[in-house]
């Protein structure tokens, strides 16, 4: 393997083959929640412990969840099965990746654990003068500025290459890995995931 894929970074994002193949879509379970899962994605954030995270199956059934070690249709916040978590606890430090208990239902009731994965830091990770997008700068936080549309993107990978995983400053909803954590990911045969190199964010 060449040393630009050894230090190559990929974007994470749901399987839309896997959730279409198997009918099968997680989200975040708003009512039975004390927080919403989108708290995590500001570095440092204080969350007690105690408070819930509960997420719901709006299509799909909790036995066709098994098999998967991430389950579709939450990436950005990946939420993950126990033999995951332990396989990225390997590769990545915990003072860059955090990990909450949660539980997930579906519409029969049966309900099975799991755990909320969120990158502890976030970076300007998109080289804006190599990539072709549109950008919204808020006039009172200029730092803030965010990606409205992408067509493609290069990532500026100098922000962060000492992380194995990442925020994306520009579009929060974003994480990248390294392909470290994406060789554990294929080395655990899990399924539910996609990597990019390069091209577009999901918007």
């Amino acid at each position: 393997m060449d040393n630009d894929m050894l230090k190559g970074f990929w974007l994470l994002s749901n399987s839309d083959e896997i959730m279409d193949r198997h009918n099968i879509l997680v989200l975040q379970d708003r009512e039975r929640s004390d927080f919403k899962a989108t708290k995590l994605w500001e570095p440092g954030s204080q969350i007690d412990e105690s408070l819930e995270l509960v997420y719901w199956l709006e299509t799909g059934t909790i036995d066709k969840l098994w098999t998967f070690d991430y389950l579709p249709g939450t990436a950005s916040c990946p939420v993950v099965t126990e033999r995951m978590k332990n396989a990225l606890e390997e590769c990545i430090p915990a003072s860059d990746v955090g990990f909450r208990k949660c539980d997930v239902f579906d519409r029969q009731g049966n309900s099975m654990e799991a755990y909320t994965t969120f990158p502890k830091n976030c970076r300007r990770c998109v080289d804006r003068d190599a990539s072709d997008a549109d950008w919204f700068i808020p006039s009172l936080k200029p730092d803030r500025i965010m990606i409205t549309k992408s067509r493609h993107i290069i990532w500026a990978e100098e922000n962060f290459s000492e992380l194995n995983i990442v925020r994306v400053r520009e579009y929060m909803p974003s994480i990248i890995v390294s392909n470290i954590v994406k060789e554990t990911f294929e080395r655990i045969n899990s399924k539910g995931l996609s990597f990019s190199r390069k091209g577009k964010i999901p918007l």
